[in-house]
């Protein structure tokens, strides 16, 4: 079994972000590939705006946030991702009264704009979390409850809680 666990929190950039990620890397290869396909003056600024979306869709598309939970030392750290390289302090983990998974449902609207159609979407979340006694410790985000309950055995089978933690059917 592993000691050291790594969640990544995929919900803290919105799909936008990522979407111009795609839309900058997509400008920028073209636009410093154009010089081999059609003859264009070149100058620094050509170099770079081309060089510049580049870096700025991959820092876009390769930053996230999440949580390394070091079993073996007990203690985690709380991180922001950038190029592939966290940042963040390492903290011990308090006693645990219990880890609870909490379902989360909600419904999300577009704003009617008279333009476009109204959608309507149903979505569903699963939050672990993780109690002290006076208060939540850490929230953690799950799109897919077979992962969030699977996530929710590792920590219990190896971090000590003064409640056992209740289970949902996957």
């Amino acid at each position: 079994m592993e000691s050291v666990l790594n969640y990544k929190n995929f919900f803290v950039w919105t799909d936008g972000f990522k979407m111009l990620g795609f839309i900058l890397l997509i400008a920028g290869t073209s636009l410093l590939l154009s010089p081999m396909l059609v003859e264009v003056e070149t100058n620094s600024r050509f170099w770079i705006v081309g060089v510049g979306s580049l870096l700025i869709s991959l820092a876009l598309l390769s930053s996230y946030n999440g949580v390394l939970f070091d079993l073996k030392n007990s203690r985690i750290k709380r991180y922001d991702q950038w190029f592939g390289v966290k940042f963040g302090d390492w903290e011990p983990i308090p006693r645990l009264k219990k880890i609870d998974l909490v379902v989360h449902e909600y419904k999300q609207k577009n704003t009617p704009n008279g333009v476009s159609p109204t959608f309507t979407s149903h979505h569903v979340i699963y939050k672990c979390v993780l109690l002290t006694a006076e208060k939540p410790f850490l929230v953690l985000d799950f799109r897919d409850q077979r992962k969030a309950i699977k996530f929710i055995d590792q920590l219990s089978n190896r971090l000590e809680t003064d409640e056992q933690s209740p289970r949902l059917n996957p």
